[in-house]
């Protein structure tokens, strides 16, 4: 077993059996970790089976991921989004020829043939 007293004549004497060694005890440490985290959320999960609100914050703590910077929209993306996209219409559109038709007067039309329409 490696302890802390001999760990640097484990890590500066690189044999083979020291490497085996060191995987062995890694992989016996890595399970142990392993093991510890699932009781200790077993038995905090089944402590608070009668109470959901505080099972519900428990596993809230269990999903809880971090937001990806990736993800954040800010009132400034947003507002460059649109003014790229207001510019990028203005200017494909400033070269093509204006519409043949001009609309200058309107025929009036009631409130009763637009609900009929």
């Amino acid at each position: 077993m490696i302890t802390l007293s001999n760990i640097r004549d484990v890590i500066s004497d690189k044999t083979d059996a020291n490497r085996e060694t060191w995987k062995r005890q890694s992989k016996s440490l890595h399970s142990t970790l392993r093991q510890t985290y699932v009781n200790y959320w077993s038995t905090t999960i089944a402590a608070k089976m009668h109470d959901s609100k505080a099972l519900w914050s428990k596993i809230n703590v269990l999903l809880k991921t971090q937001p990806s910077t990736s993800d954040v929209h800010t009132a400034e993306h947003f507002d460059d989004f649109f003014r790229n996209k207001v510019s990028k219409i203005r200017q494909s559109t400033m070269v093509s020829d204006r519409p043949c038709i001009t609309l200058s007067a309107f025929d009036e039309v009631s409130q009763k043939k637009l609900l009929k329409s």
